[in-house]
């Protein structure tokens, strides 16, 4: 069985392992598609392991990947049968796991696999749980978290033509149902995010969000660009000039509004997700 490990800063490696046997509590899984994402190749940059940060070595390796799509090889749940197809997102933030979905057959946690939707390509399914879940649960510290929990409410996403913010648009549009919802994003990405939900956009190269909304604030704002340039565990969140980004959120949100902010300066601020309040 294949697998792809990293064993120190920029250096991977396909190795052939053993083809694992179904873990109690976890579905084995064929994987087909895997994701990848900022944190994988971070984390490959630097040569750290996943939240423990250790460095990796050929001794020490660690396997990549936290999401993806698959068949069920064995199941541990009478719900999902075998071979259905399923999309998962690995639990190693929590310890659940080493593993990697960067591999050909892996143990998901039974916690951590859905039945995948059928409206969209498996190729898109399998990079959807880890921006999805981290646009859910930014919203949820805010308060967000119900069935039309946005009406007549207004918010600020930026980066909305980004991997969390075209998730939280669409949250927003579809589930929340946000009265007013603005994003930010270049001129290219304009007709995108309005076809996903996006009520109003500022194009932030030619516009600036403090200055066209500084009279018609927000109830929350979503900032997945970034705070102030951090270094934060050897990994660069922004170095921008775009990147000053929560306080001047700040300034467009609502008195005792809600501004979030994902694992940058504005993450630092406060709060598991960087929630701050409104200045």
């Amino acid at each position: 069985m294949k697998s792809v490990i990293c064993v120190g800063p920029n250096r991977l490696q396909i190795i052939n392992g053993e083809t694992p046997e179904k873990l109690p509590g976890h579905h084995l899984i064929r994987v087909l598609y895997a994701g990848i994402n900022p944190t994988d190749w971070k984390h490959l940059h630097a040569g750290n392991q996943y939240y423990t940060m250790k460095a990796s070595s050929d001794s020490k390796p660690f396997q990549l990947g936290c999401e993806g799509y698959g068949i069920i090889v064995q199941s541990d749940d009478a719900a999902i049968e075998k071979n259905t197809k399923v999309f998962f997102l690995l639990g190693k933030g929590y310890g659940f796991t080493n593993s990697g979905s960067l591999t050909e057959l892996i143990n998901v946690n039974t916690k951590h696999v859905a039945i995948a939707p059928i409206k969209i390509s498996p190729a898109q399914i399998a990079v959807s749980p880890l921006t999805l879940i981290t646009a859910y649960q930014s919203l949820r510290d805010a308060g967000y978290y119900e069935p039309n929990c946005g009406q007549d409410k207004s918010i600020l996403i930026h980066a909305g033509a980004g991997g969390v913010g075209h998730m939280a648009i669409q949250l927003c549009a579809n589930i929340y149902n946000f009265d007013r919802i603005v994003t930010t994003c270049s001129h290219e990405n304009i007709e995108f995010v309005k076809s996903l939900g996006a009520t109003d956009v500022v194009n932030y190269k030619l516009e600036d969000f403090v200055e066209k909304y500084n009279g018609n604030k927000f109830d929350v704002v979503l900032d997945t660009v970034g705070g102030e340039p951090t270094f934060f565990y050897g990994i660069c969140a922004s170095k921008s000039k775009i990147a000053n980004y929560l306080n001047r959120s700040s300034q467009v949100t609502k008195k005792n509004g809600k501004v979030v902010g994902l694992l940058t300066g504005s993450t630092l601020y406060g709060g598991p997700l960087g929630l701050a309040g409104s200045m």
